[in-house]
């Protein structure tokens, strides 16, 4: 099984539950949908076509309409439907059940028709970008991590450097902190460090909230509102006293 690494398929229940059922789970590199491009292509298509259908909050009626369409029609590339590969004929949508044109095939028609279909036909790959990646990479002993998140204008695009500690043809494992990390080379940039000397290794950005310093707490100290010694009235309003009167 092939998934990202989200929190619900890194979790210690779903470990289990894989263990338990004999299930290998790949995961992907972070930031490279492309690792699972056929899934992430058809979620695509997926939303939209509901997005052209939907009318109202509830998509989960129109998810039904929506799959058989997307199972039913030719693909340009295949020259026929999903339907037609998995049971060796088209599916009888809702508007061929009443049919007064309908001709009886021969079953020696019948044959050859469905032995052509049966041939095997290679799916064509569209849109394949090669990307650049510097040849000094493969030998790199500290590398750059391109930051794929939201970023600033000001802000440095690239990480680093960490260590390599095992690279590979598709994927690097990087120390990042104190956790080894699995990196697509297509996020790494080597790092020219003199060797000679001792490296500098970056520390990763922290995660979560940020931790209150003390300004801030002297700022929230400050303007804090002041509890005082108040009366309140049958409509809830507060009432103040003058000094003397308290």
């Amino acid at each position: 099984m092939t998934s990202d690494r989200g929190p619900q398929f890194t979790s210690a229940l779903w470990n289990e539950v894989a263990n338990k059922l004999g299930i290998q789970v790949h995961r992907t590199t972070a930031y490279h949908p492309q690792s699972n491009g056929l899934v992430e292509r058809f979620h695509r298509t997926l939303k939209a076509a509901l997005k052209a259908r939907l009318q109202g909050p509830r998509w989960t009626d129109e998810l039904p309409w929506v799959l058989l369409g997307l199972r039913t029609v030719p693909k340009e590339d295949l020259d026929t439907s999903s339907a037609e590969l998995v049971y060796g004929e088209p599916l009888t949508v809702p508007g061929e059940f009443v049919n007064p044109n309908s001709r009886l095939h021969s079953s020696n028609n019948l044959f050859h028709s469905l032995a052509e279909r049966f041939a095997p036909i290679p799916t064509s790959h569209h849109g394949l970008s090669t990307p650049s990646i510097p040849p000094s990479l493969k030998n790199a002993r500290f590398v750059f991590v391109r930051r794929d998140c939201h970023r600033g204008p000001l802000q440095r695009p690239y990480d680093g450097p960490y260590r390599v500690i095992t690279p590979g043809p598709k994927t690097f494992r990087v120390m990042i902190g104190r956790r080894e990390e699995v990196i697509s080379i297509d996020r790494l940039k080597p790092a020219h460090v003199d060797l000679t000397q001792p490296v500098l290794v970056a520390q990763p950005r922290r995660r979560g909230r940020p931790h209150i310093t003390q300004n801030q707490e002297l700022f929230t100290d400050r303007y804090a509102p002041l509890q005082s010694n108040q009366e309140t009235t049958r409509s809830g309003r507060h009432v103040r006293l003058p000094l003397r009167f308290q």
